[in-house]
């Protein structure tokens, strides 16, 4: 492959059909310029010439908001259940900025705040201890200290025993057969 900006067509024109191909099956002039290995002046002068300049085709100007699928998940959305597996530092951040919960722990109302970007050490606690159920009910923030004091030690994300033991249950009444029961069983045990 040639080298970016060095046309390809050894000092000879740049063929419209092959401009034309590359503004079609790209979404800018500068990734065509790009998909033929040219410099992005070379093509505006050949595109020009041909007649086929045709700029901002990428929507540059227009104002599009970017489509993240998670961001744009509406809170009332998440307590419906509808997203069981949505993050729990978007969902922390998401209940904070808009209002949904008070910036203070749940337990002992530790409230502090670091200077440098005015966000506390608090972590989101499921108070049924199902991180699937993000009901607004089932959910408060609570500082370090009192998180692991109500969570018997365990880490944020990390699963106890007990609830690893139910999912386990879950998952062996699920299957069928005894014999495939028995070895799930071994394999856990």
């Amino acid at each position: 492959m040639p080298k970016q900006g060095i046309n390809p067509y050894k000092g000879g024109p740049v063929p419209k059909n092959r401009i034309e191909w590359a503004i079609e099956n790209t979404n800018s002039m500068k990734a065509a310029a790009r998909e033929l290995h040219i410099a992005f002046n070379t093509l505006k002068k050949y595109a020009k010439m041909y007649d086929i300049w045709a700029p901002n085709q990428g929507d540059r100007g227009n104002t599009k908001p970017k489509v993240d699928k998670m961001w744009n998940v509406q809170v009332h959305d998440i307590f419906a259940g509808e997203y069981p597996n949505y993050p729990h530092w978007k969902l922390q951040k998401k209940l904070l900025h808009e209002g949904y919960l008070e910036q203070k722990c749940s337990s002992c109302g530790y409230d502090k705040c670091r200077d440098s970007d005015l966000s506390s050490p608090l972590l989101i606690n499921f108070i049924n201890k199902n991180t699937t159920d993000m009901s607004l009910s089932n959910l408060e923030l609570l500082c370090y200290n009192c998180y692991y004091l109500n969570n018997d030690g365990s880490k944020p994300g990390e699963v106890s025993a007990d609830v690893q033991a139910a999912k386990i249950q879950t998952a062996l009444n699920a299957v069928k057969t005894e014999t495939l029961q028995k070895k799930l069983k071994k394999a856990f045990s």
